[in-house]
């Protein structure tokens, strides 16, 4: 039986795992956003700008999934935490449909919009186009959640 402070590691380590992505990964995926939100711009100029953003906000990342357990360890009985965090493809996927779910409620949603504009407005000026960055991960959210309602039945 794990303790509330292993469920929260496993929780956020399992949650953190799934979002994030190699260097590779990540400038392909930023590519294919920008190739798709600028109608005007070229692959290559796309590929040489996806290169120039930094890691998404990973304060912003742990910001959000310590919410999510927080709110967890609130609301779920422990012998459900227990099985939840047991491990497993299924169990880890629920992790990651109710974390999902989570930052779709109207309070996380009006939380992250805060968050990122006041990350945008803080870096609006930066050379790593930190207000792109911004628009990229709300864009990204907002299609994981499609993709997650999606495969549920």
């Amino acid at each position: 039986m794990l303790s509330s402070s292993e469920i929260r590691a496993k929780v956020f380590l399992t949650i953190l795992g799934k979002f994030q992505w190699s260097e590779p990964q990540r400038h392909e995926a930023i590519r294919e956003y920008l190739l798709v939100t600028l109608p005007n711009i070229t692959p290559d100029a796309a590929t040489r700008l996806a290169e120039l953003v930094p890691a998404l906000m990973p304060k912003l990342y742990e910001k959000w999934i310590s919410a999510f357990v927080d709110r967890l360890l609130e609301t779920i009985p422990d012998a459900q935490l227990q099985v939840l965090v047991s491990g497993g493809e299924e169990n880890d996927a629920a992790l990651c449909l109710v974390f999902l779910m989570f930052l779709e409620s109207a309070r996380m949603e009006a939380q992250m919009e805060a968050d990122l504009r006041e990350y945008a407005a803080a870096h609006a000026t930066d050379p790593d186009m930190g207000d792109l960055v911004a628009q990229y991960l709300r864009a990204k959210v907002a299609e994981l959640a499609r993709e997650a309602r999606g495969t549920v039945q």
